[in-house]
């Protein structure tokens, strides 16, 4: 939406990683996937059931090793999306 300040752009409640990798997930799965979701459907507002995705999936799908301490790549998490597409929060809840 323009407001007469500018461009606003509405996200997801802020998420907390925790002490997992899992920023690349909470970015491009939680943040960006979330995004995309709200403003194609023209959500009025986010719901973990509906439109949130989950970090958890994502990441446990892109990590590069077995440790939650093993981070992955941007296009890893994107490949992932594409190839196995990703579950609302409610399906999967972030436990780090």
């Amino acid at each position: 939406p323009v407001s007469s300040t500018g461009f606003q752009l509405v996200i997801p409640p802020v998420g907390d990683q925790g002490s997992e990798g899992s920023c690349v997930a909470f970015s491009v799965g939680y943040g960006a996937r979330s995004i995309e979701q709200y403003y194609r459907t023209g959500a009025t507002g986010f719901s973990y059931s509906t439109n949130i995705f989950s970090p958890e999936y994502l990441y446990n799908l892109a990590k590069f090793g077995e440790y939650c301490s093993s981070g992955t790549a941007m296009q890893t998490a994107l490949d992932v999306m594409l190839n196995r597409g990703i579950v609302p929060w409610q399906s999967m809840p972030y436990s780090d």
